[in-house]
C-alpha cells in the first residue's frame, strides 16, 4: 500500500527525497498485477461537473455518484446523490449498464503484453478491487442510510442487485482465469464502523454470505489461494462469519475502532491480516 497522498508528500519533501519510493523504502511487495476489467457500470456515466468554488467542486461520476470534494484532495467526499432510489430505477440500470449479455466487453486486457509483464515481475495476479464488493457497491448505487432501509423495505431488490452484480464479476474472473492463473480473489466491504457491522451477522448471513459462497467456488474451481475482505471499523463480528464462507485474508484492522491484532491472531491463527 501507500500512505495518504498528504503524508507521501510531507515524507518527499522533509526528506528532500522527491522520488521517494515507499514500496522500495521499506522492502515490501509494490502490490498485485490487477487484469484491466470493467466490474461497475458499462456503459460508464458521463461524469459531470455541477457546481465549483475555490475550495471545493460538485460533480457526477462515472458510477452515478454525485459527491462534493475539496480541490485539494485533502479529505474523503462528501456524498450528495445516487443513482439507485427506487427498483424502478435498478431495473432501469440492470437491464441498461449491468447486462449479463456483455460480460466480454467488460475485459479489456490484452494477454500477450500481460503474461509478459507476469513473467518480469513475478507479480501475483488479482481480481476485484475497490470499489465492488457486494454491501460496498450496493452502498455506492443507494447511499448508506438508503441501503440499510432497503434490507427491510425492498428485500427482493438487494438480493437481485446482489445477484447480479456477483455474476458479472464471477463472469468476467472466469474470462481472466482462462488466460492466467489467479493467485487472489479481493472483495471490498467498508462496512463496519467504530462500534461494529452496519449490519448484523445474521442479516450478512440471508443477504451476502450466498453471494460469497459462489465465490469461494470459484475460488476452489481455479485454485485460487488468497479471499480477501476490506472492511474499516470493529470487525469482530464480521471475520468469523466470513471466514465460514471462505474468506482468509482481512484488512486493515482499525486500532482506533477497538481490533487488537494480537488477539485475533490467537483466535484465527490461519487468518492472513494486512494493515
Amino acid at each position: 500500500w501507500n500512505p495518504w497522498t498528504e503524508t507521501l508528500a510531507n515524507w518527499r519533501r522533509e526528506l528532500w527525497r522527491p522520488e521517494l519510493d515507499v514500496a522500495n523504502e521499506f522492502g515490501y511487495d509494490a502490490g498485485f498485477a490487477c487484469p484491466s476489467l470493467e466490474s461497475g457500470p458499462l456503459p460508464h456515466f458521463e461524469p459531470l461537473t455541477i457546481s465549483e468554488t475555490a475550495e471545493h467542486v460538485v460533480t457526477r461520476d462515472w458510477r452515478g455518484v454525485t459527491q462534493r470534494n475539496r480541490r485539494d484532495g485533502g479529505s474523503i467526499p462528501e456524498f450528495l446523490d445516487y443513482p439507485v432510489k427506487t427498483p424502478a430505477d435498478w431495473e432501469a440500470l440492470r437491464d441498461t449498464r449491468y447486462r449479463l449479455e456483455d460480460l466480454d466487453l467488460r475485459v479489456a486486457q490484452d494477454w500477450d503484453l500481460f503474461r509478459a509483464r507476469l513473467a518480469e515481475t513475478g507479480e501475483a495476479v488479482q481480481v476485484g478491487s475497490f470499489p465492488w464488493g457486494v454491501f460496498g457497491t450496493l452502498r455506492d448505487l443507494m447511499g448508506v442510510e438508503a441501503f440499510l432501509i432497503g434490507f427491510y423495505t425492498e428485500p427482493d431488490m438487494i438480493r437481485d442487485m446482489m445477484d447480479r452484480l456477483t455474476a458479472i464479476w464471477i463472469g468476467i474472473w472466469e474470462r481472466v482465469a482462462a488466460e492466467v492463473r489467479i493467485d487472489h480473489v479481493h472483495i471490498w466491504e467498508d462496512m463496519s464502523g467504530r462500534h461494529g457491522s452496519l449490519i448484523s451477522p445474521e442479516m450478512a448471513e440471508a443477504f451476502m454470505m450466498p453471494c460469497y459462497d459462489r465465490i469461494a467456488d470459484f475460488a476452489r474451481a481455479h485454485g485460487v489461494r488468497v479471499i480477501s475482505v476490506d472492511t474499516d471499523g470493529d470487525c469482530r463480528e464480521l471475520v468469523p462469519l466470513m471466514m465460514n464462507h471462505g474468506v482468509n485474508a482481512f484488512f486493515p484492522f482499525e486500532v482506533q475502532a477497538g481490533n487488537d491484532i494480537l488477539d485475533y491472531r490467537r483466535q484465527y491463527p490461519g487468518l492472513g491480516i494486512m494493515g
